[in-house]
């Protein structure tokens, strides 16, 4: 064989064997892309059905028990949660520890719910999980929980909100892709109307200057109800201070406690709390326009700011808790009234042994949606015109009868403790029999537009 068929043929094999590896290379690039596409694929729809989770998170963190599972006694009690008995079903919206109690319980919740969350996509059904996180500083001692707390205070994140509730969201067949949800607390606070409001009682004649202000271009949020000790128990779980992080002794030690108003901090603390959540500790004045009844309501600059004694009316006669004739035994002994219509209004003194009161009720609301006004515990309101009027005396302490059970008329607390010693009451007017006074308060917070 002559040399140059032999190097033709070098050449034909050596070229077959280019084309070959070429197409082999090309092969193997489409392969790579099909099945990079494909976990594209893969993962844009992973992200759609955590989406799809995500907005049933949301529903279910507005909406808290919609399905009267807890109400109805068909899932075990949560420390934090109270029981149906004493705490009404509005204290589970917007709240963490019922998330937690639907995410170790969840097959409670409905027939076939066989994870967190069930989505049904082209006649397949996908389970959604949310994602464990380990916890050791939680006040109950689970060292489990499948959300944690996030603030400005204690998150490095550049853009976060004030307070969130963080919960990552999964499928088991793909935990590679995961979907970080924010909840932002939206039941618990309610905005201030911008409008002109008064100070204190309303002026009658006289000398006396009826003070007024107003909130025009300024967005006021401020707290439906008075911070609970589950409010506290997450401040200490999840607070960077570790003062704060020693305050267990501030917590009750009974389940039925831990959603009542928290009252026995100090001032300090109360407005270290609010600082956690981004807030501040409420003002008098501010709580004085979310709680007296507009006699104007439509009328936003009114020029004189009518207001009435009691949140629930603009005239100051005091309907039901007028004081009984001359000779007239107590009205709460007479079969002709209620005495739910003035303990459900007025939690007075006389409302321990016959009415019942649950936490977080809803009968008595004022004109904005605060409750909790009138009646009830001692509130602190801090006081920038004068401090020396800064505690809602209204309260369980006096009988429905007593003059402290009007908006706007104040007695004084220190702040520094709760002995009779650091409460001042005008008239010598003092609780009797009471060594330890509690005091609850509520935070506020502004918006910058």
């Amino acid at each position: 064989m002559s040399k140059d068929k032999i190097r033709f043929r070098d050449l034909l094999g050596f070229f077959v064997l280019f084309i070959f590896a070429a197409s082999i290379l090309l092969l193997a690039r489409q392969y790579i892309i099909l099945k990079n596409q494909e976990g594209l694929l893969a993962k844009k729809k992973t992200l759609e059905l955590l989406l799809e989770a995500s907005n049933k998170l949301k529903k279910l963190w507005h909406e808290g028990d919609s399905k009267n599972v807890w109400k109805n006694g068909l899932v075990k009690f949560d420390v934090y949660l109270g029981t149906p008995e004493t705490t009404d079903d509005s204290y589970l919206r917007c709240n963490p520890h019922f998330l937690e109690l639907y995410f170790s319980q969840y097959k409670a919740f409905g027939k076939r719910q066989d994870a967190h969350f069930v989505i049904y996509s082209k006649k397949y059904r996908y389970l959604v999980f949310a994602k464990p996180v380990w916890f050791d500083r939680a006040v109950d001692g689970r060292s489990k929980r499948h959300y944690k707390i996030v603030t400005k205070s204690n998150s490095s994140r550049a853009i976060i909100p004030n307070y969130a509730v963080y919960v990552e969201l999964y499928l088991p067949h793909n935990k590679e892709v995961t979907l970080p949800v924010l909840l932002e607390d939206s039941c618990h606070d309610v905005y201030l109307p911008q409008r002109v409001y008064g100070v204190g009682p309303y002026k009658l004649g006289g000398k006396k200057k009826d003070w007024t202000w107003d909130n025009f271009g300024r967005d006021i949020y401020i707290d439906k109800y008075l911070v609970t000790y589950r409010d506290i128990a997450e401040w200490i779980e999840y607070s960077n201070d570790l003062e704060n992080q020693q305050l267990h002794e501030l917590l009750p030690s009974t389940i039925e406690q831990f959603p009542r108003p928290a009252t026995n901090l100090t001032v300090a603390q109360m407005r270290q709390f609010c600082a956690f959540k981004g807030k501040h500790l409420l003002e008098a004045h501010i709580f004085d326009a979310a709680s007296f009844y507009p006699f104007d309501i439509d009328e936003p600059k009114a020029l004189n700011v009518l207001r009435g004694p009691y949140p629930w009316t603009v005239r100051r006669k005091k309907f039901y808790l007028a004081r009984p004739k001359k000779g007239e035994k107590n009205k709460l002994q007479k079969e002709s009234v209620e005495i739910s219509k003035i303990c459900s209004k007025v939690y007075a003194k006389e409302c321990f042994k016959e009415y019942k009161l649950k936490n977080f009720y809803t009968d008595s609301v004022t004109w904005t949606g605060i409750f909790q006004v009138m009646g009830g515990n001692f509130e602190y309101l801090r006081n920038p015109i004068n401090s020396k009027n800064n505690l809602k005396a209204s309260s369980h302490h006096f009988s429905y009868l007593n003059d402290w059970h009007q908006l706007g008329v104040r007695a004084f607390w220190d702040g520094l403790g709760h002995g009779v010693n650091n409460f001042h009451f005008q008239n010598g007017d003092t609780p009797s029999g009471q060594h330890q006074l509690g005091v609850g308060f509520r935070c506020m917070r502004f918006v910058a537009k």
